[in-house]
């Protein structure tokens, strides 16, 4: 009887350590989703940065557009190097707008995927402790008959 004891109570120990071992993995994939985070946090100050760079091209622009304003035709030239710069500057911004809303959408999967894996992990946890304390159950309520038919037979 205590070779079945010690049988169940191995039993719930290597569940134990799968769960630990479960555990271990849902982390590593909250640690996937926090670099994600992270990642994407670079991304808007990147865009952020673009955003600055565009901010300070068109002041630059600006500035030079005063100048060539007084000698006539210059401005036309600024005017055009204006505008081919902020639509390239505008082509990356999208670029990293459309890269942070990929990567927002990466960690959100990847939250999402450890939220249900740990869900997954708790009930497995729960399923396998019922079925410890049914065997525990079952065992003791074979070693209270063996007990009562040992008495017997003593009598």
């Amino acid at each position: 009887l205590a070779h079945v004891s010690s049988g169940a109570t191995a039993a719930a120990r290597a569940h134990e350590r799968a769960l630990g071992e479960a555990r271990d993995e849902a982390a590593a994939e909250a640690r996937t989703a926090q670099r994600k985070d992270a990642e994407l946090a670079r991304a808007n100050d990147a865009l952020q940065a673009a955003t600055n760079d565009r901010d300070a091209a068109e002041a630059t622009i600006q500035g030079l557009r005063r100048d060539l304003v007084r000698r006539g035709d210059a401005l036309r030239v600024a005017e055009e190097d204006r505008d081919a710069t902020i639509q390239q500057l505008q082509r990356e911004l999208e670029a990293t707008k459309r890269d942070a809303a990929k990567w927002k959408d990466d960690a959100d999967a990847l939250r999402t995927e450890a939220f249900v894996e740990a869900t997954r992990l708790r009930d497995e946890t729960q399923d396998a402790r019922t079925r410890a304390r049914e065997a525990a159950a079952a065992q003791a309520e074979r070693l209270t008959a063996a007990e009562r038919e040992r008495d017997e037979l003593r009598r």
